[in-house]
């Protein structure tokens, strides 16, 4: 097989029902040669325990796929890393072993690469709910209704504009497509280790003065409320997830330049804990009562008018 223009690389642990959807989504579209002949497929499985080795083997006759086993898990950043150095296409796709392609993605992607002549893009997804039968959500991530183009990454981050927003549009890792050389590369990757969001240190880092494009046409399902976070160690509470994405967004701000107030950052993080801490808490305790519960959804639905 000639080199791939794409490199689809998936890093994996413990999904194995996910993983088989995620990659017959992929797979549905080789029926067209055009496709197939110029994408790859790799997955990096992080010693996984249960039903994947044996969901991968469905996939095995499919020549365009190369699987990596880890014999003990060796942390996501680590396989992050390992499955983009297996890579062998111009481009990689970083996607989500829970999430899935839309029918028509990989034509559409190919045609962004060929025709944009940017190095990095951020793709655009849909919520879906927990099986990815129906949307979650009223509209896809990125709210756009054609394609923008940016004559570096910071020009790109600079018109997102709200500090919410830039964290999750970088850490969401399914929506990353890059260039693989100029990951490559970038010499600095080993220090964003333990972050648990290493592609959105090192696209940052590496990509700022790139061409980049934002896609408005959605190409992938993401499935609702799937984060595990007891698989991330430092990210098991909510006041660790918040202090993380903090510290984050006021290194991107930094790095970027980006003219900021950090006690404001800082007191908006303090708000979002105070307000997830407190949500965990009514579901935790207070609506472990049953009858609690019907209680409160009968007078949330008078209240929503339903």
């Amino acid at each position: 097989m000639p080199q791939p223009l794409l490199s689809i690389c998936i890093p994996t642990y413990n999904r194995a029902d996910c993983l088989r959807q995620c990659l017959a989504s992929i797979t549905d579209q080789f029926k067209d040669p055009r496709v197939k002949d110029r994408v790859e497929i790799v997955v990096s499985d992080n010693g996984s325990a249960d039903q994947t080795a044996a969901v991968l083997k469905q996939f095995e006759q499919f020549g365009n796929i190369t699987i990596l086993r880890n014999l003990e898990n060796i942390g996501f950043d680590r396989n992050v890393l390992q499955v983009v150095a297996a890579a062998k296409g111009r481009f990689c796709w970083l996607l989500g072993d829970d999430d899935a392609l839309f029918d028509d993605a990989l034509p559409h992607v190919l045609g962004l690469i060929e025709k944009s002549g940017c190095s990095y893009f951020l793709l655009n997804c849909w919520g879906y709910d927990h099986e990815l039968n129906f949307p979650a959500l009223s509209q896809p991530n990125l709210h756009l209704s054609e394609n923008k183009r940016f004559a570096t990454l910071r020009e790109l981050v600079c018109d997102i504009g709200n500090y919410d927003d830039m964290t999750g549009y970088f850490g969401g890792m399914s929506c990353q497509l890059f260039d693989r050389r100029v990951w490559r590369d970038y010499d600095q990757k080993e220090k964003y280790i333990g972050t648990q969001a290493i592609h959105l240190f090192v696209i940052l880092a590496a990509f700022r003065q790139l061409p980049s494009l934002e896609a408005a046409k959605p190409v992938l399902k993401v499935r609702a409320d799937n984060l595990r976070w007891d698989t991330f160690p430092g990210l098991e509470s909510i006041s660790k997830r918040v202090r993380q994405t903090q510290d984050t967004l006021l290194w991107l701000l930094e790095l970027y330049r980006i003219p900021y107030s950090a006690w404001k950052v800082r007191f908006k993080f303090f708000r979002s804990w105070a307000a997830q801490a407190l949500v965990a808490g009514i579901k935790k305790y207070l609506l472990r009562n049953e009858r609690l519960r019907k209680f409160v959804t009968k007078q949330a639905k008078k209240i929503l008018g339903k």
